[in-house]
């Protein structure tokens, strides 16, 4: 009885090794840049957006590491900062890291600053610079300029969804 128990377990444990090493190969092969593409897909459609350009903005944001933390504070693939996570996120700012969070988050907030702003190019400014710093009219950062023309130029993304 014991031995033929310690063979299920072996055999168990060479089962589920085999599938670690098959899922390691897999994510060898999965391009990062396509993996969230699918809840891109999802989120951009519910809240108005074009998938390409959510795209284009995350790999700007965080090239779609959903674990960048960046000098400032702001975390995962949408680089939320603790505050504007509170209003548009959940609760808890540990899920801006959580990647379906992060861009139904995003898209939610991308689509109310089109709205209020009026246009793309400025609900991209104030993504990037605040909004109070884009009401105010205040000049942009060279950082800034060249992070709205980066996210602009979204037509050549390719959605794999």
């Amino acid at each position: 009885m014991v031995l033929i128990l310690s063979i299920v377990y072996s055999i168990a444990e060479v089962r589920k090794s085999e599938a670690y090493v098959g899922l390691s190969r897999l994510k060898e092969y999965m391009n990062k840049e396509d993996r969230f593409d699918s809840l891109i897909v999802y989120h951009a459609e519910r809240f108005g957006r074009d998938p390409r350009q959510v795209k284009r903005q995350l790999r700007a944001e965080s090239n779609f590491d959903s674990t960048a933390v960046s000098t400032m504070g702001a975390a995962g693939l949408a680089q939320f900062v603790e505050t504007t996570w509170g209003e548009w996120g959940t609760s808890n700012f540990n899920d801006a890291s959580n990647p379906d969070f992060a861009i139904e988050a995003h898209c939610k907030y991308m689509n109310w600053l089109e709205k209020r702003l009026g246009n793309l190019k400025l609900a991209l400014a104030a993504y990037n610079f605040g909004i109070g710093n884009v009401e105010r009219k205040r000049p942009w950062p060279r950082e800034t300029r060249e992070y709205v023309k980066k996210c602009l130029a979204y037509e050549d993304e390719i959605i794999a969804a």
